[in-house]
């Protein structure tokens, strides 16, 4: 793995090999991040697990031409990786049920640009999805330059994380569940 140890990202995205996160960064690249980097040329984004071996994912970071993105393989522990990082992005496309990576997000406080899809299974009351490209890269832009806006969107998924998704809630739920 690369060392961006005092490196900071303007935005994360976090994925395993599988097609659904090959095809959503695939599809960031090739839709958002020319429409981010026209607004912010010297935008920054940390593409971080098995997903940045995969050759579709090669080609579209191949073709882009503004700003910044770093690859790093497998860490055994993300919590550094998103200390560093200002936002992270879930242009998943595809797929069933509940990301944990969107969670996994959520419970280290980030803000965060996702999808529909990658919303699924998470109470989305204060929380909007962006499926067009216009939409995920407005958002995008707006989270990087809006400090209010920003802080606004972390703490709406930090509160949904706190209310639904912990450690205790889970076991809560999984007692009363086995408790009839």
């Amino acid at each position: 793995p690369n060392d961006y140890s005092n490196t900071r990202f303007d935005f994360l995205f976090v994925g395993s090999n599988s097609d659904p996160n090959v095809d959503g960064i695939c599809w960031f690249l090739n839709n958002c991040w020319p429409l981010v980097t026209k607004k912010i040329p010297n935008a920054t984004l940390l593409v971080q697990g098995a997903v940045t071996r995969n050759k579709e994912f090669i080609r579209a970071m191949s073709s882009q031409t503004k700003g910044t993105i770093f690859l790093s393989g497998f860490v055994d522990d993300l919590t550094q990786i998103y200390e560093r990082s200002r936002i992270v992005i879930c242009p998943i496309q595809y797929g069933t049920g509940m990301k944990i990576k969107v969670v996994e997000a959520m419970s280290h406080g980030k803000a965060i640009v996702a999808t529909a899809t990658a919303l699924e299974g998470i109470e989305q009351s204060a929380i909007n999805a962006n499926d067009s490209a216009q939409e995920f890269s407005s958002t995008c832009i707006s989270l990087l330059t809006d400090h209010v806006l920003h802080n606004d969107n972390r703490y709406s998924f930090y509160s949904v994380f706190q209310c639904r998704h912990t450690y205790d809630k889970f076991a809560w739920k999984f007692l009363n569940l086995i408790s009839y």
